[in-house]
């Protein structure tokens, strides 16, 4: 009979090959445009993980577009887990950043990904607890993250960020996406 180990470790094995098999490179090709790298933590958080290969943040899609931003998310995390069964394809961290919408009574929150890896950290936005297309975002992206959790024995951090500073960091965020996305298309 199998133990846990073995079978976590099988499991692993099973998501990498699933993964290969899915042309990981051609999706992250795809969705690599779709990529802005930020100098510090977009929401100003200090970011503790040593990373093995690259200490970069990127931010992947664009913060109001769901699907852009969750294929991004999951294109990334299939680059680094296809095709590796070493430690680096491990995740480093993982976090949900929930943020304010409002200080009234029925509090909303967009949901902010993140992940950090051998090859930087990767944060989505694009998700949400208030409406169709970003709860969904947000149900796929939890269940990813809650997979990579059970196999790799990490918890998923979860920090929220509250009004009227998590408007303010969204708005600086934007702005920042925007400004790079306009200075590199004329170009």
């Amino acid at each position: 009979m199998a133990g846990k180990n073995d079978l976590v470790d099988k499991a692993r094995a099973g998501l990498t090959y699933i993964f290969d098999d899915l042309g990981h490179m051609l999706v992250f090709d795809e969705w690599s445009r779709e990529r802005v790298q930020f100098k510090e933590h977009p929401f100003g958080l200090k970011d503790k993980v040593v990373h093995l290969f690259n200490d970069k943040i990127y931010f992947l899609g664009c913060p109001s577009y769901t699907d852009t931003s969750v294929s991004a998310m999951i294109s990334h995390i299939r680059l680094v887990i296809a095709g590796n069964l070493t430690e680096t394809a491990r995740p480093l961290r993982m976090r949900m950043i929930f943020t304010e919408r409002s200080g009234d009574l029925s509090v909303t929150h967009n949901v902010y990904f993140e992940i950090s890896t051998s090859l930087g950290t990767f944060v989505c936005g694009g998700c949400n607890d208030y409406s169709g297309a970003g709860q969904l975002g947000k149900r796929k992206l939890e269940g990813v993250f809650s997979l990579l959790g059970l196999l790799y024995d990490m918890k998923i951090e979860k920090i929220t960020l509250f009004y009227p500073e998590s408007r303010a960091l969204e708005k600086k965020l934007r702005d920042y996406i925007n400004t790079t996305h306009t200075t590199r298309n004329e170009e």
